[in-house]
């Protein structure tokens, strides 16, 4: 079932170039970062939560957190944690706002569902223009990212796998953060001498800006203008001058009705030419701020459901021997036009196991996951596996294998046994991975 076209919304959030627009809980917040205007949950945590009933809740929370003190300005995060035991997969979140405004309780949601399906989730704050010009917010965001690796085990956190994410200007910055690394050029705020890198392990960019000549060129950015301290800084604050070939998985989220749409586009192609591993989100009919405007709406609830796939395949999934990827298309019995693309990746365990991962799309909409797992058999691979597609669909079961570099097989509904269809996937390519 593909995402509805137009989405009818109780509230919209507006969260362009600087830009801050909500018909609820709108608070004019006058705090040592300035009069930003931003959502706010505080006082209004409660109420929200009755009107929000499918708030994720979580096992542990610590809020408030004053990680690095710089300019004379507390820099605040929140850390939402499970209770079973770790170590867990780390994401640090990078609120947006256009660089001048927002704050992280803009992503507490996104953050309490990562909780909620076994990762520490660091929501930061950092430094806000235009009182504090580019490179300040870089530097704190991978300070950040210094700090949960630094304190991890206070959360049964896991420094070896930590991904960061961030939507509008947080996700410019998270690819800053992804893409600089140790660049000699930024540092770390709150870094000191022998604590861990800023490097992660995967990125997770939510309709965000990479090229900033691009959009200079096309119109004026009182954001940017905002940002920067000239218009020198234009390349060395843009993420995509440090998109390399090494560069970390990387996962795009954005709605085809974004007026920066072209920008993630760009970027994917980018990607592509560079061979990066990475996937694309677009949603139908979304504008900007999806994510946060429209948490409980379809596009958001996809959005959510794709992040946690990708981060699921890149920071819980073993490091095999041997990957291997497919891709080729379903298809529904009898109905052609019904038909997706399919994209696989299968690793070899090690004593004649394997693991397959299955995402289905259909019109570049990403709709389910399936995990499988392989044996060898005579010469060739036989899988099984499921996929839980909610309530309405139910229960699919997937049987398949890999003959003569073939992937094919069948799927079916297990309550509608006439619900059924079948699968061919060719190789796309395949690499080996050292083990570590």
């Amino acid at each position: 079932m593909l995402p509805g076209k137009h989405l009818n919304v109780s509230y919209a959030v507006m969260l362009a170039c600087g830009l801050i627009v909500t018909s609820y809980v709108a608070v004019r917040a006058q705090t040592s970062r300035g009069s930003v205007e931003t959502l706010q949950f505080g006082e209004q945590r409660e109420s929200l939560k009755n009107v929000r009933r499918n708030v994720p809740t979580v096992d542990h929370e610590q809020r408030n957190v004053v990680w690095a003190t710089a300019d004379e300005e507390q820099i605040e995060l929140d850390v939402f944690w499970p209770d079973d035991p770790g170590p867990h997969p780390m994401i640090v979140w990078i609120h947006g706002g256009g660089f001048p405004a927002g704050g992280k309780e803009l992503g507490e949601y996104a953050c309490r569902t990562f909780a909620a399906n076994s990762y520490v989730a660091v929501n930061t704050n950092y430094r806000l223009a235009p009182e504090h010009k580019f490179p300040a917010a870089v530097n704190d965001c991978l300070g950040a990212v210094v700090w949960a690796k630094k304190h991890a085990a206070e959360f049964n956190g896991d420094l070896h796998r930590v991904a960061v994410a961030g939507e509008s200007a947080g996700a410019s910055l998270a690819a800053m953060v992804a893409w600089v690394g140790n660049d000699k050029r930024f540092h770390p705020t709150g870094a000191g001498p022998g604590d861990p890198s800023p490097c992660v392990s995967a990125l997770i960019s939510a309709y965000g800006l990479f090229d900033f000549a691009t959009l200079a060129e096309r119109r004026s950015s009182p954001a940017l203008e905002a940002y920067l301290a000239s218009t020198e800084d234009i390349g060395a604050a843009s993420p995509v001058s440090y998109l390399t070939s090494d560069s970390v998985p990387t996962l795009l989220v954005v709605g085809d009705a974004d007026e920066i749409y072209h920008q993630s586009v760009s970027l994917q192609e980018r990607l592509q030419e560079l061979e990066v591993p990475h996937d694309m989100l677009v949603a139908d009919g979304a504008e900007h701020a999806f994510i946060i405007g429209e948490w409980d709406q379809p596009n958001s609830q996809l959005a959510r459901k794709a992040m946690l796939a990708f981060l699921n395949e890149h920071l819980k999934s073993p490091v095999p021997l041997l990957t291997t990827a497919w891709s080729g298309t379903w298809l529904p019995d009898g109905n052609p036009e019904l038909c997706g693309e399919l994209q696989c990746r299968a690793r070899h365990m090690g004593d004649g196991k394997w693991e397959a991962t299955f995402r289905g799309y259909c019109n570049r909409q990403f709709l389910y996951e399936v995990k499988m797992l392989g044996e060898e058999r005579d010469g060739y691979v036989q899988f099984d596996g499921q996929a839980n597609l909610g309530e309405e669909e139910g229960i699919y079961t997937w049987t398949g294998s890999i003959a003569n570099s073939i992937f094919n097989g069948i799927w079916q509904s297990r309550n509608n046994p006439g619900k059924k269809g079948n699968f061919v996937m060719r190789p796309k390519a395949a690499s080996i991975v050292p083990q570590q």
